[in-house]
């Protein structure tokens, strides 16, 4: 097959991405872009796979049945870092390359992580309502400065998060499986155990990866362990987190407020008791889109696909 169809699941890439954009063409790519406000659908994927050679995947989802109906697929490049939506063993099985682009992202998700932190903190949302429908509200809040910072996860997010929290005065602690001590030294965090995170946080941010062993991390149990009153923001994956748990915790006052940008289902079901708690703040699942992210990102993107179909190999290949 002469022709490199890239089919480009990430939106916003011909607006955002003018450098990996111009880089595909130039090599004489046909691009298959999505212009949607979402996910492209497995029976969408299913259409178009058996004319792909390339992929720079957003959310949507590439498993053993949408990979094999894509026999001229070489590589898949996820547009940010979590890889969860591919299914790394059928990629490999099919000899297609996988990767993505670690910590292009971080400082977006960190700005956004900080945007969730104080609306949830200072009752934004609410405040504006209050304010429109004609109301008053008064209300006193408690300061980041001073406050116990948790960071669940200390890669490249983690550690932006950790900055900016530093920077507001508050005292970070961190958890990570893996963890930086070099990072943590520079940054003035004081590495901990998960235990010790969780029972010392005033504020909780999560940036875990969606993996077997954090899926429910922050479950019904270890809320029962946390400060009362804490505030939990999730920028990372929806899975780390019961969705019950914690809208059993904000409905019991166990947590003060809930800010996420992620779900375990995604659109967020209608029906989900999060939706109904008080004192939450939602987005849908943007923390990473910026316009300087998106920049680095399809720019970096691009050449992995573009190594690759030259018949090359990548240097972090995930699969």
């Amino acid at each position: 097959m002469d022709q490199k169809i890239i089919f480009i699941g990430a939106t916003g890439y011909e607006t955002y991405c003018s450098q990996g954009r111009s880089a595909l063409l130039d090599q004489g790519c046909l691009l298959l872009e999505n212009h949607k406000s979402g996910p492209y659908s497995r029976e969408e994927l299913l259409e178009l796979a058996p004319s792909i050679s390339g992929v720079i995947s957003g959310c949507e989802v590439w498993d053993e049945e949408t990979i094999s109906a894509a026999p001229h697929l070489k590589v898949i490049v996820k547009f940010g870092t979590g890889v969860d939506n591919i299914d790394l063993q059928a990629a490999k099985s099919h000899g297609v390359q996988v990767a993505n682009c670690p910590g292009l992202n971080s400082v977006s998700v960190a700005e956004h992580t900080f945007a969730l932190v104080l609306s949830c903190l200072r009752k934004v949302p609410s405040l504006d309502r209050s304010v429109r429908e004609g109301q008053w509200e008064r209300c006193v809040f408690p300061e980041i400065s001073g406050a116990v910072w948790g960071v669940l996860g200390f890669g490249a997010a983690g550690r932006e998060v950790a900055v900016r929290a530093k920077a507001f005065g508050a005292h970070v602690l961190a958890y990570d499986k893996f963890p930086n001590e070099t990072a943590a030294q520079a940054l003035g965090v004081r590495l901990c155990s998960l235990e010790e995170v969780l029972a010392q946080a005033d504020i909780l941010t999560i940036h875990l990866p969606a993996l077997p062993e954090t899926v429910h991390l922050i479950n019904r149990t270890r809320i029962q362990t946390m400060k009362p009153g804490a505030v939990v923001v999730n920028t990372a994956r929806g899975v780390v987190v019961d969705e019950k748990a914690i809208a059993g915790a904000l409905s019991n006052g166990i947590l003060s407020s809930y800010g996420s940008d992620v779900y375990e289902q995604e659109p967020i079901d209608g029906t989900s008791p999060l939706l109904t708690c008080p004192h939450t703040v939602f987005s849908p699942h943007l923390a990473g889109e910026s316009i300087n992210s998106y920049a680095k990102i399809g720019a970096a993107a691009a050449q992995s696909v573009l190594t690759v179909l030259s018949g090359g190999e990548l240097d972090h290949r995930l699969a």
